[in-house]
């Protein structure tokens, strides 16, 4: 019935009837039917100490096609959402790319990917120059609409995640260096235990929550391509026209100092701050 199916469409009918067939259990998954990532394979490393749970096993991804990052079906309470690195930023203000800067002897980018990989079991990452990551060993897509800011690249994240059957994915900025592992895990738990399309932990900052370390449900995408065809592409208002749930401050503060958890990497004071907090909490 396969071979019919893919002789009759042809590649688009080819792809309708592999997703068909995955549905139905007939095979085991679905080629992707948009670009291509780049750095496939091998396993996201952990840094010592962090996350208090048993080593997660990663899994080996062909060079010859897209990775297939199987999980069950997204109706199952067991799905498990993409955790995806936000990296399409232009970094003006940093002068580089700020993802790419040292902080205590590892890249920033480094350091997100290892609290998202203590969370979850696949990390992706969203960057417009995939070249400038291909030693992370990550699948890398860009923004389907670049030039857009964030709210591009969480849309570009969910269209992913609702391609392998996730229900959504934690979306982490790449500038984040103390990011935590322990409250990663704990959106994670919220978002499989609750019914809120995003969960986002509350801040200390000026808009009182950090969407950019925060879970998002495909559910969100379309309100996410409503953002994107207006001119109110903030998060803030994207978050405001969804059911958010929040992680209280007071609960945040379980997982280390808001401030310094939620701290982007967006100058080089910043970078140079950033260096002397990593230095101290090594000492």
């Amino acid at each position: 019935m396969l071979r019919i199916a893919l002789f009759a469409f042809g590649l688009r009918g080819a792809q309708e009837a592999f997703r068909c067939a995955a549905w139905e259990g007939w095979i085991d998954s679905v080629p992707s039917p948009t670009l291509p990532p780049v750095g496939f394979g091998g396993r996201v490393a952990r840094s010592a100490g962090w996350g208090a749970s048993a080593p997660r096993q990663h899994k080996r991804w062909s060079v010859a096609t897209e990775p297939v990052l199987q999980s069950p079906s997204a109706h199952s309470s067991n799905a498990e959402p993409l955790g995806a690195i936000l990296a399409g930023g232009a970094s003006r203000r940093f002068g580089a790319a700020k993802a790419l800067a040292e902080v205590g002897g590892r890249r920033i980018v480094e350091r997100v990917r290892d609290a998202l990989a203590a969370a979850v079991d696949d990390v992706i990452l969203i960057a417009n120059e995939p070249e400038l990551f291909g030693d992370l060993d990550l699948p890398a897509r860009g923004d389907l609409r670049p030039g857009l800011g964030a709210a591009a690249g969480i849309e570009t994240a969910l269209r992913w995640a609702m391609e392998m059957g996730r229900p959504g994915a934690v979306c982490v900025a790449c500038d984040m260096p103390f990011v935590s592992p322990a409250l990663l895990r704990e959106l994670v738990r919220r978002a499989r235990d609750g019914d809120a399309d995003a969960v986002v932990p509350e801040s200390t900052g000026r808009r009182g929550i950090e969407p950019l370390c925060a879970w998002y449900s495909v559910a969100c995408l379309p309100a996410v391509e409503r953002a994107l065809a207006s001119d109110e592409r903030s998060l803030h208002a994207l978050l405001a026209t969804v059911r958010a749930g929040r992680i209280p401050l007071a609960e945040v503060r379980r997982f280390g100092d808001p401030e310094i958890i939620f701290m982007n990497v967006n100058t080089p004071d910043d970078h140079r701050r950033a260096i002397d907090l990593a230095r101290h909490a090594d000492a």
